[in-house]
C-alpha cells in the first residue's frame, strides 16, 4: 500500500511540473464523476488500450451519454488512428514517479503520441500502484509487471505472454517499442 505522504508527494509534484487539474480521490469510482464532468457530452474519444480505463467501468457511461471513438485500438490500427484524431485522451499512465514525472512504454504509438501531441485534452487516471520511486523503478515496473500482463490480456503471441516475463523480443507483436517520459 503506497503511503499517504507519497500520494501527497506526487500530486504536489504533477501540479508543480503543469499537470492541471490533478484531483486524487481515496477510491476509483470516485473518480468517475470527475472525469465525466471534464469530458463534453459531444466530444469524441480516443482510447489507447488502458485496462485500468475499462476496469473503472466509465466506458459505458459515456456511451450512453453519447460520447463517440470509445473502442480500444487493435494492433495494426494506429495508421487509422493516426489519421482520425480525437478531442480527449482517456488513458492511465503506466507509472507515476514521486517527483510527478509520467513513464510510459507503447507498442504502437498511441498512448505516448496522445500524451504528447494531437489532442485537446488528456485525461489520466493514475491508481496508487502506478506510484514508484523513479523513473528506473517505473521502467522496471513497465517491463517487469505491466507488459506481460497487456500482451496476455490481448491475447498477444509474444514470450512475455507466455512466460509473464520481459525478453528483448524481437516479436511482431512486440508492445515494448516507444519509451516517453513527460517531465512537464
Amino acid at each position: 500500500m503506497t503511503a499517504k505522504n507519497d500520494i501527497e508527494k506526487i500530486v504536489k509534484a504533477l501540479k508543480a511540473n503543469n499537470f492541471s487539474p490533478v484531483e486524487y480521490v481515496e477510491k476509483a469510482k470516485d473518480a468517475i464523476p470527475i472525469i465525466l464532468s471534464l469530458i463534453p457530452a459531444d466530444a469524441s474519444i480516443e482510447m489507447a488500450g488502458s485496462i485500468s480505463v475499462a476496469q473503472l467501468g466509465i466506458l459505458d457511461l459515456l456511451r450512453k451519454r453519447g460520447n463517440k471513438g470509445l473502442d480500444f485500438p487493435k494492433p495494426g490500427e494506429f495508421e487509422l488512428m493516426r489519421k482520425s484524431r480525437k478531442d480527449i485522451l482517456l488513458v492511465s499512465s503506466n507509472a507515476v514517479t514521486l517527483d510527478g514525472k509520467l513513464v510510459n512504454i507503447d507498442g504502437m504509438g498511441n498512448r505516448v503520441t496522445g500524451m504528447v501531441y494531437g489532442v485537446k485534452k488528456v485525461i489520466l487516471l493514475i491508481g496508487a500502484n502506478k506510484i514508484v520511486r523513479d523513473v528506473d523503478e517505473a521502467l522496471d515496473r513497465v517491463q517487469l509487471t505491466i507488459a506481460p500482463y497487456h500482451a496476455k490480456y490481448i491475447g498477444l503471441n509474444t514470450p512475455c505472454a507466455s512466460t509473464g516475463e520481459c525478453s528483448d523480443c524481437s516479436s511482431p507483436q512486440r508492445i515494448c517499442n516507444i519509451t516517453a517520459i513527460i517531465t512537464k
